[in-house]
């Protein structure tokens, strides 16, 4: 990652800063993968992996909704 705040007063660092977060942090997406999890292989396994997740969320509250009607 590129060192921006070590160059105060250069205009160019913000925006430096801002093209590196929107290339390689994650965001608010509904994959939310960075362009560094597709571009190395990541990208498929995270999916996975989260729709794993979901599932178990997804059956963890049907099982308190029907803990909570009985």
């Amino acid at each position: 990652m590129l060192e921006t705040d070590d160059r105060p007063g250069d205009p160019a660092a913000p925006v430096e800063r801002f093209v590196v977060d929107q290339t390689w942090g994650r965001h608010g997406s509904i994959t939310s993968r960075t362009l560094a999890d597709v571009t190395f292989g990541r990208g498929q396994t995270i999916l996975v992996e989260r729709e794993g997740r979901h599932r178990q969320s997804i059956q963890q509250r049907r099982l308190i909704r029907q803990q909570h009607v009985a």
